[in-house]
């Protein structure tokens, strides 16, 4: 993942909905968990964007590029 790479992890973005990705997501920089995800990961205080029938990995895309913002939220 990051740690191979030249990215420094703040420039590191993560979109995730499930336990499997918790190591992912804390390693991100930038980690955003999708809206569909169970609430005791969206308790981690990690941005929660859209859920996955609304498109929330191009909404999280969105924000980060400074594009137009579709409706996130921060639990």
């Amino acid at each position: 993942m990051g740690n191979s790479s030249r990215y420094p992890r703040e420039e590191v973005m993560a979109i995730g909905d499930n336990y499997n990705d918790v190591e992912m997501l804390a390693f991100a920089g930038i980690p955003f968990i999708m809206g569909n995800a169970c609430d005791e990961l969206k308790s981690n205080g990690w941005q929660v964007t859209l859920s996955n029938d609304e498109c929330g990995v191009a909404a999280a895309v969105e924000q980060v590029l400074g594009l137009k913002v579709s409706g996130l939220q921060r639990f």
